[in-house]
């Protein structure tokens, strides 16, 4: 009955003695790993399956984890269905990565140069080993071997609705005959796409930011457990409480912490604090354009403005042209566009010319202010409930701190 975990412990040890005879490789980065060709499988009968979850790395693609269906025969040979497989180098990576159109690949490999690899990074590993009937493993076994074929073993990546770890449910859910998506729809999670977002991101300030700026309406909406497995740990907790005829369908767990680097963490990290003080410091530079203060300082002012409208312009241009013409969908009707706008590089482009260019500037400022202060009013809504007060708390007192500075420069101007 324990056969699969017993196995799994053999392998395990295997490794410590063999590891400088495999591969490091990061399948979750490149195709480095030596593919079981489809030969191999003629003679290998599943006998088990199990689920490896790899817990978050240290690299941004590494940050929510990692997980793939682990088959294995009655002789301790192991196979591994990773649909996580990516290439840098691949033509055109970049191009599709920023048009929200990446390709992965689902790849069979050996399961030990997998293991090597996640425990040289120090990350979490852990093992369930399943509860499945013959007929359970060898459906599952049956929908990967579909998978696994030149026309669907590459597959159009989605960051949410699917990806390495929904094609992992996606195979138990087979293997359950569509029990375990009946199960796990009907529970609610609490959870919301942003919400785990933000929370997988707690490791990495920059990214942190910006999914809180790029995340609109679409990724606020509550998910379904099921749902909620796109992140593997979540399927991994999940899989732990799920019972099927009054049995636990997790047999037996296996968690390998050694020398962790970097923990799961349990919820979004408060924001708040350092968007209000990075508004406060905005804010305060913009206002060093007070005509009574030192010419060093009036310099210090405009060029805060300066670098202040930039950002504007780029990253609301950035928002724009994420909405409408690529397929992060999540990036769609974001109430951010209201803070940090494209119309900032109108304004600078004025505040460049000098004082010709000064009234209309002064104009285009109150605009901003003006679309700032709407944002915050549209709160009252409740159709606009997306929770970007970080980014409000941080535009809206820099936004009216130019307003003021561009009015009363284009009146002195005027006099």
């Amino acid at each position: 009955m324990r056969l699969l975990a017993l196995c799994f412990l053999l392998l395990l040890n295997a490794l410590s003695h063999s590891a400088h005879a495999q591969t490091a490789a990061v399948p979750t980065s490149r195709p480095s790993t030596q593919p079981l060709p489809s030969t191999t499988f003629s003679g290998f009968i599943p006998a088990d399956i199990g689920v490896l979850t790899v817990g978050p790395g240290t690299e941004t693609y590494e940050l929510f984890g990692h997980n793939v269906l682990v088959f294995m025969d009655r002789s301790r040979n192991a196979v591994a269905y990773n649909w996580g497989v990516f290439n840098f180098e691949d033509p055109g990576f970049i191009q599709r990565f920023i048009m929200g159109s990446m390709r992965y690949q689902m790849q069979p490999t050996g399961l030990s140069s997998m293991i090597e690899a996640y425990r040289s990074q120090h990350r979490a590993i852990t093992f369930q080993s399943l509860s499945c009937t013959p007929d359970q493993v060898a459906l599952a076994w049956n929908w990967c071997q579909q998978q696994d074929t030149d026309a669907t073993r590459s597959y159009l990546y989605d960051y949410y609705r699917d990806n390495c770890s929904t094609r992992v449910r996606d195979a138990l859910n087979t293997a359950t005959e569509g029990r375990l998506k009946a199960i796990l729809t009907t529970q609610p999670s609490g959870t919301t796409y942003r919400w785990q977002t933000l929370r997988c991101s707690a490791s990495t300030p920059w990214m942190l930011g910006a999914m809180t700026y790029l995340i609109g309406h679409p990724g606020d909406r509550e998910l379904s457990r099921y749902e909620e497995a796109f992140v593997p740990m979540e399927l991994s907790r999940r899989l732990d409480e799920l019972r099927l005829d009054g049995q636990p369908i997790v047999m037996d767990r296996l968690d390998l912490d050694m020398d962790v680097r970097i923990s799961e963490a349990k919820a979004p990290p408060r924001q708040w604090p350092y968007w209000v003080g990075a508004g406060m410091a905005v804010t305060a530079l913009i206002c060093l354009t007070r005509p009574a203060l030192p010419r060093v300082l009036r310099w210090l002012g405009w060029l805060a403005c300066v670098v202040w409208l930039t950002v504007s312009a780029v990253v609301g241009s950035i928002l724009i042209f994420l909405g409408l013409f690529t397929g992060h969908v999540h990036a769609q009707w974001n109430e951010n566009i209201l803070q940090l706008s494209p119309l900032a590089g109108f304004v600078l482009i004025g505040l460049l010319v000098g004082r010709r260019g000064f009234r209309w500037c002064s104009v285009l400022g109150l605009s901003l202010a003006a679309l700032s202060l709407l944002g915050l009013l549209l709160k009252t809504i409740p159709a606009f409930s997306q929770p970007n007060w970080p980014v409000i708390s941080l535009a809206l007192p820099a936004n009216l701190a130019l307003a003021w500075a561009l009015f009363d420069r284009q009146r002195r101007v005027v006099r």
